[in-house]
């Protein structure tokens, strides 16, 4: 898939749902490196249940930093945890590079430590 998609079939492509399938963090990876270098226009990610953990949202985090154009992303259930939350906050915090305006993090167990950092 990511493979097609960084060939340029789809240049226009808005919106990529991916949910439930098992990515885990090396499908996260492959995702978030066609943010940064193969869909320009991707506003909406969907990758709930997708296994992403803490590591497939720093790779996220590390997308959008470089400037992935994202405005929604949709993480629920993907176990991303306390350290895949302040790793999202992170770059939340950077205005000038996020333009994410929602976050969907339901049933990832952030804890309240992830809480913080993401408000």
């Amino acid at each position: 898939l990511a493979a097609s998609l960084a060939g340029s079939t789809c240049p226009r492509l808005n919106r990529l749902e991916l949910r439930s399938n098992p990515l885990g963090a090396e499908g996260v990876w492959h995702v978030a490196e066609l943010l940064v270098n193969g869909l320009p226009h991707l506003k909406t990610l969907d990758l709930e249940y997708t296994s992403a953990g803490a590591e497939g949202a720093e790779y996220l985090a590390k997308a959008i930093e470089e400037g992935a154009p994202l405005e929604r992303l949709e993480l629920r259930g993907c176990r991303i945890g306390r350290q895949g939350a302040c790793s999202l906050a992170r770059v939340l915090a950077q205005k000038r590079r996020c333009k994410l305006q929602r976050l969907g993090l339901h049933g990832n167990a952030i804890e309240d430590e992830g809480v913080i950092q993401i408000a």
